[in-house]
């Protein structure tokens, strides 16, 4: 996977800054780009899922057997959840589709579409 503008290697580290799975903004060229990948609704809802069961059984721990149970448990989390980071990037970089979205063409100048050019000509005096 690779930034079209730049050509720069899109790397599991570089989607960790990134706010969302449904956007991606390269780090070298700024260029924006929105990320569509089949079925990534029904993927984000299973994780929500694991998440809300991890969440259910570090709370029954938690007053069970208290920082004994909820400590580890909780490094237990850390590994699932970057677990899922590497599925998830693995899943995105095979099965998805980047589409530019920040109006700037190929050389990173901004793009004008023909209706904006016309509405400028006719704002300006004659």
């Amino acid at each position: 996977m690779k930034c079209e503008n730049c050509e720069t290697k899109i790397t599991f580290w570089m989607t960790q800054r990134q706010p969302t799975p449904f956007r991606f903004k390269c780090a070298t060229c700024k260029a924006v780009y929105r990320v569509s990948t089949p079925g990534m609704a029904v993927i984000l809802l299973g994780v929500l899922g694991v998440v809300l069961c991890l969440s259910l059984v570090l709370g029954f721990g938690w007053e069970t057997l208290g920082a004994y149970f909820a400590i580890p448990f909780l490094l237990f989390i850390l590994a699932v959840g970057f677990g899922i980071e590497v599925l998830l990037y693995n899943y995105i970089s095979m099965n998805g589709q980047f589409t530019r979205v920040d109006g700037l063409d190929e050389e990173g100048e901004e793009s004008v579409s023909k209706e904006e050019t016309e509405e400028e000509n006719d704002e300006a005096p004659h």
